[in-house]
Order: C-alpha cells, then sequence, then structure tokens
C-alpha cells in the first residue's frame, strides 16, 4: 500500500458507520511504521465504532509510539477487541509498557486475545502485561 492507499483507507475508516469484522495490513503493507500507525490511530479516534473486532497488523514495524497510539483508541472502546496480532512489529518492553499503561483506567478493554510473538519483549514487559 504506498501512502496514497493508507490515506484512502484512512478517509474510509473515518467514515465508516458500522465496525468491520477483521482488518488485516499485515507484513509491511505499507502503514509506514509508527507514523502510518499513528494515522490509523488518529482515524479510529475520530470514529471508534469503525474498529473492528479482530485487527491484525503484524509485520509492520510500528515500535513504542504506533502501538503506544493504538492503545489508547483502543482502551477507549466500548467493548475490548476479540483479538489483537501484533507479531514482528519490532516491539519491545517500552512498547509493552506504554500500551499496558492506556488500558490502566479501563482493564475491561485489554483485548481478549493478544499476541506478540516475534516482537523483542522480556520478562520486564511480560510484567506490564
Amino acid at each position: 500500500m504506498e501512502r496514497r492507499g493508507l490515506q484512502l483507507l484512512v478517509t474510509a475508516l473515518a467514515e465508516r458507520r458500522t465496525p468491520l469484522e477483521t482488518l488485516v495490513l499485515e507484513h509491511n503493507c505499507g502503514i509506514g511504521g509508527s507514523k502510518g500507525m499513528m494515522v490509523i490511530a488518529d482515524a479510529f479516534q475520530h470514529n471508534p465504532d469503525a474498529i473492528p473486532s479482530n485487527l491484525c497488523l503484524s509485520g509492520n514495524r510500528m515500535g513504542p509510539r504506533g502501538l503506544g497510539s493504538l492503545g489508547r483508541v483502543l482502551a477507549q472502546r466500548k467493548f475490548p477487541l476479540e483479538e489483537l496480532r501484533l507479531e514482528n512489529n519490532c516491539l519491545c518492553d517500552e512498547s509493552v509498557k506504554e500500551f499496558a499503561d492506556a488500558f490502566r483506567e479501563r482493564p475491561a478493554n485489554v483485548p481478549k486475545r493478544l499476541n506478540l510473538d516475534g516482537n523483542r519483549i522480556e520478562e520486564e514487559g511480560l510484567l506490564h502485561l
């Protein structure tokens, strides 16, 4: 997905009236790392009803800032996600801490299934989860 494709996706998400069941944007599909993830999170922030029940963002190198932005939006959702897949995203202990902090006030909104396989998360990061 090129920059133009990301812009079209963000516009569609911001204007969507009903949530998708599943959204898969994986394996470096052109999100553009943390900046692109922050753009997607912003679209969800403007239209939280468009956040799908199952979200796969694996392999997009979102890093701590991207995951933090996503976490803050997901924590505000009315219901928790069924599944959030974030494998191979260059995430570390700092990333997980920022993500977990977003859910402190609404722990019931933590995704039911969270896949963080293939990231550099060690014991310190796991303690935050």
